[in-house]
């Protein structure tokens, strides 16, 4: 009987080890899962970056500002559909004036 017991005992253990080995098996290919689909996903976040940095021209040329000496010779030669009071016009909206306009005149206008 106590034999029976031991053997029932050792087959319970093996089972448990087999079982245990078996889950950790499991849960290291859902974390390789979890870390390729979070690869792939910042794969595509930098393509995604990439592009939207790709959006601008690479042969643009920056066009140089110059802030005009009369606000009223501004508004005189052009109809202004914004009017730049924190930047600088660049086409047709403002910017910071630290940025560099790669749109040149538009319908913006400094005060």
């Amino acid at each position: 009987m106590r034999a029976e017991q031991d053997a029932q005992r050792k087959a319970t253990a093996e089972r448990e080890a087999r079982d245990a080995e078996a889950q950790a098996a499991r849960l290291e290919a859902e974390r390789e899962a979890l870390r390729a689909a979070d690869e792939k996903r910042l794969r595509e976040r930098l393509k995604e970056i990439e592009r939207e940095g790709q959006a601008q021209p690479r042969n643009a040329k920056p066009v140089e500002y110059v802030r005009p000496s009369s606000s009223a010779a501004a508004s005189e030669d052009r109809e202004c559909c914004k009017i730049c009071k924190k930047g600088c016009a660049c086409g047709d909206s403002c910017i910071s004036c630290d940025e560099t306009c790669y749109l040149g005149v538009g319908c913006a206008c400094d005060p």
